[in-house]
């Protein structure tokens, strides 16, 4: 595809606008990759169903008897608009998460993860979760 890797690695957030997809499929790959060995590991999206309404959050996770939304972001942070939705109706889920080339934060309902931490993502307890908030 023409592209280099070690510009990636140097300049993530310079590099990774326009290139969604390519951070999309990384993601969906290293979650199917830590999903565990007594898991058949599946991807699950949300789209929104109205008319005029594209809001999705790009992967859905079964943990145990939860439900984990992942946003994964390739450029600019963003307002995370359909990973809010997704959330504010469903308020029995406790938190979603955002990956991208930004650092650890957390505010509200959401935390932000790098891209290279996916592999904790999966192994994200509750009481990790709870602290953070």
């Amino acid at each position: 595809m023409g592209l280099e890797a070690t510009s990636w690695l140097l300049e993530p957030e310079v590099d990774f606008v326009n290139k969604g997809e390519i951070t999309e499929a990384f993601c969906g790959q290293e979650i199917l990759a830590h999903s565990g060995f007594d898991v058949k590991p599946q991807l699950y999206f949300w789209q929104r169903q109205e008319r005029s309404s594209n809001a999705e959050v790009d992967y859905l996770i079964q943990r145990r008897h939860e439900i984990l939304p992942v946003e994964v972001k390739s450029g600019a942070p963003g307002t995370l608009k359909s990973l809010r939705l997704f959330l504010d109706e469903r308020k029995r889920l406790r938190h979603g998460v955002r990956l991208s080339a930004l650092n650890y934060a957390a505010a509200d309902r959401l935390f932000s993860m790098p891209l290279y931490a996916i592999a904790r993502m999966m192994n994200f307890t509750k009481e990790q979760a709870s602290a953070l908030v």
